[in-house]
């Protein structure tokens, strides 16, 4: 039900169950990846008893953090619960998107993988197929990025 309802996907390449020491330090990794992250997230909400000391540009980014650092946690507490009960891996949510070098890159590579990965097949590719037809190969992604936004809007209204 999960799967057909949120925007999740079982990896197809799972864990096995000897993993290799390579794979044994990339969890280590991990690990300390999300204690800095719940250390990050503690002293953003810490910082907030001191909120009205605080440029509102600075609290802008303050709420950004919280927002990634809250569902970065939260998510790898879900997917660990999944491997954990049912013994599958869940594909990850976000790819680091504080190292992103462009909005394309964000938006397309590192925010919110499997909402993109469900987009670009069902919204993005029908449209810009449909568009060439129309309007031509060079302006057909307009609408078909319009369309997307426009989509993913109502989702996130609902």
């Amino acid at each position: 039900m999960a799967l057909a309802c949120l925007p999740i996907k079982i990896q197809q390449d799972p864990i096995k169950e000897n993993p290799s020491s390579k794979s044994q330090g990339k969890s280590k990794e991990g690990t300390v990846n999300y204690v800095i992250k719940g250390l990050l997230l503690a002293i953003i909400l810490w910082s907030y008893n001191f909120i009205e000391y605080i440029h509102p540009n600075i609290i802008k980014l303050l709420y950004a953090l919280h927002i990634y650092f809250f569902l970065e946690i939260f998510l790898a507490i879900g997917a660990a619960m999944v491997r954990s009960f049912y013994g599958v891996e869940l594909e990850p949510q976000f790819n680091e998107p504080f190292l992103s070098t462009s909005l394309q890159d964000f938006w397309g590579k590192r925010w919110n993988l499997m909402v993109a990965s469900i987009m670009r097949p069902t919204v993005y590719e029908p449209t810009l197929r449909f568009s060439s037809a129309v309007i031509g190969r060079k302006w057909a992604p307009v609408p078909s990025v319009l369309s997307t936004f426009v989509v993913s809007g109502v989702m996130h209204e609902l």
